[in-house]
Formats: C-alpha cells, structure tokens, sequence
C-alpha cells in the first residue's frame, strides 16, 4: 500500500504564520517498506506524519494512499481505515475504565460487533506483548508508563492497519521500553505492515529503516538509503542534525588510519565487525548487538544507548 506526497505544501495559521510546515515536498513511501523520518524541531516531521494517515489535508499538492486522494472524502475515510497513527504520547489519549474498552474502541467506531471488537482487542495487546488474561479488564491507569504506551498502540493495531506511522514513539520511555516499543514495530515490518518512524535518534533509524527521509525548514533534503543519506553527514550537520553514533567512531577510527571497506558502518554491531575484519583473522569477535535485539535488519540490531547519544533534533 504505496503512500505518496506530490508536491505537497501545508501551513499553519496563527503565530508565525506564513512560514509553511512543508514546503513542495515530494516523496514516495512503498508498500511493506520501514521508512525512518528525520528532522530537526520545526523540520516538518509531525506535519508530515499526519498528512500521511489524513489526520490532515495539503493546502496544495496532493497525498495519495493506495491510489485514492485524501482530498477526497471517500479517499480520506479510507486513508483512515489503513494507516494507523501513533502520536506523541499516545498513552495520554487513554480514556475509558478498562483496558480492553480503550483498545475495543477503534474497531467498535468502525462498525465493528461488540465481540469482534473484543476479539481483535485480545489480538492487539498479544501483538504489543501484553497479556489478555491478565490487562483486559484493568484499568489503563495503573499500568506503568512503558504498558500504558503498549496499550495506546494496540488501540491503533486493533484496527488491523495496512500501515503504522509513529511519531516520536520511543519519546519518554526508559531504556527497557524503549527497546521494546522498537522490538514491536521491528515485528510489524516483518509481519508485512508498512512502518513510518518519525524520529530523532538516528542510532534506532540506522537500525530499523531501509528508507530514510530527512526534512529541514519543511523541505526535503535527503532521500534514500540509510547509507545514502546518513554519508551526507556535512549537509545533515547544516540542518541540525547527526549521524549515527557508529558512524561517527568510524570516522574518527578512519582519521587514526582504520580503512573501512565498503560503506561505513551505521550499527554498533556492524562496526564491531569491521573492526574486528580490520584486525585480522585472530581478533577476538566483538559484538555489540543489544542482547534483546530480534533478527537483524541490512542494518543490524537495534542498539540501546544512553540517552542522547547519536540523536540529532527534537520533533
């Protein structure tokens, strides 16, 4: 289910208006791709995101979703029905008594019986690795932040999207959640669901993505690759931005004579191994695959560091 901006341009009204969120933007999202959104504060991202799920319309261009406009009504319902959006925060959007009401409550708006409702709720949280059983029939306030930000998420999965799009969806969150909110939308990309991260750790982007977009001033200044994009580090530090962190040890290993072959490593994973190539056959094999990390993506594993390492902008 391809999403694609042609030419698209939004702007706000109220203070500072004038200034256009998005400025032309033009960009292809295909069906079944992770694709990481990068940008520093005021870049465009969030804007972005909700103009990908309709959550908003261009004021000129046009987003189209699987083939249907959003600017058309029926284009815009089903845009609706497909992406799913996960904003900000979600968990503050938490509302009803019980868990499971709160998740139930997109499949019951989209006309779904009250048991189907349910059923695709129990579905939903086994997804984000919450047990039914035991959460079902809690209260969402309770929870820890970490469960409540995995509930707020099955509610958008419990509607069987074609595609996720997150907004800052590690934003918050402790080391442990954090990896395991990754840890998810790493299993829906491999269960076939189009994933769109907006984010500003590019440690997780290099990890996950297999498409990157970087957005500066509402405009679109790279598109491609993770390594595509991320060898542009003079252009990407102009506009506020980094590489990732093993990229930047590579490049100051580079400076003491390290030779990379190839392209240069983006995990921490992958440059432990060329170091270790760089060494020699008796080196020993270092590793620095997180030790939760599911399969690895062409990128490698999801690298857990402290917080503010190889991030670049805020949303």
């Amino acid at each position: 289910m391809p999403i694609t901006f042609e030419q698209v341009t939004y702007g706000y009204d109220g203070p500072g208006a004038g200034t256009r969120a998005l400025d032309g933007v033009s960009l292809t999202i295909a069906d079944g791709e992770f694709v990481g959104v990068i940008g520093h504060t005021g870049s465009g991202k969030s804007t972005l995101a909700e103009l990908a799920c309709a959550a908003r319309l261009p004021d000129a261009g046009r987003v189209v979703v699987d083939g249907a406009p959003t600017a058309d009504r029926r284009g815009r319902r089903e845009a609706r029905r497909r992406v799913g959006y996960v904003m900000q925060y979600p968990e503050r959007q938490l509302f009803a008594e019980t868990v499971g009401e709160d998740v139930a409550f997109g499949p019951r708006n989209l006309g779904a019986s009250r048991d189907e409702a349910r059923s695709a709720a129990r579905e939903a949280l086994e997804l984000v690795g919450l047990s039914p059983d035991d959460l079902i029939d809690a209260s969402p306030f309770d929870l820890s932040g970490g469960q409540r930000r995995r509930v707020a998420l099955a509610g958008v999965l419990a509607m069987r999207p074609r595609a996720i799009v997150a907004d800052e969806p590690t934003a918050g969150l402790d080391p442990q959640a954090r990896q395991g909110v990754l840890d998810i939308l790493r299993d829906l990309h491999g269960r076939g669901v189009t994933v769109v991260m907006v984010s500003h750790d590019m440690d997780h982007v290099a990890a996950l993505a297999q498409h990157v977009v970087a957005l500066a001033h509402g405009r679109v200044i790279a598109d491609g690759t993770p390594a595509e994009v991320f060898s542009r580090a003079e252009e990407l530090r102009r506009a506020g931005l980094d590489v990732p962190t093993a990229a930047r040890v590579a490049r100051d290993l580079a400076a003491r004579g390290y030779a990379f072959a190839g392209e240069v490593p983006l995990t921490l994973d992958a440059l432990a191994r060329a170091v270790a190539a760089q060494a020699g056959p008796s080196a020993p094999r270092a590793s620095a695959a997180s030790p939760k990390s599911g399969p690895e993506s062409e990128s490698g594993p999801t690298p857990e560091l402290e917080p503010g390492s190889g991030s670049g902008g805020g949303r």
